[in-house]
């Protein structure tokens, strides 16, 4: 960005980093948007919660709950193995105290 080239009353923070999403101090994002097998998922926790990842359909309904249990504070990956998982585009959403933070994936499966 320029210097100067700001919007009145915007502090230059867009609510998204380059690795995926962002909310609250918490970011999200997956090793590649196209799953055959395994994928890592990454996350940052600005203090220790509770997280849960459920993998949903286009349609809102859970397919699975990937991952559910309280991490502390950091950086944080999961090896995510996407067996038994038909092929097709899903979201994995977090969910942490603050609220929910999702990312879309393409399953390439069974």
């Amino acid at each position: 960005m320029l210097p100067g080239a700001r919007l009145a009353g915007w502090d230059g923070v867009s609510g998204v980093d380059v690795n995926g999403n962002f909310e609250g101090g918490i970011r999200f994002y997956i090793d590649r948007s196209v799953v055959l097998g395994e994928a890592n998922l990454n996350f940052y926790l600005p203090r220790s919660s509770l997280v849960r990842i459920k993998l949903v359909d286009i349609l809102g309904r859970t397919v699975s709950t990937v991952l559910e249990r309280n991490f502390s504070k950091g950086n944080h990956s999961y090896a995510w193995q996407a067996i038994g998982i038909k092929s097709g585009i899903y979201l994995l959403l977090l969910t942490h105290p603050s609220g929910q933070i999702s990312e879309k994936i393409i399953i390439l499966g069974d």
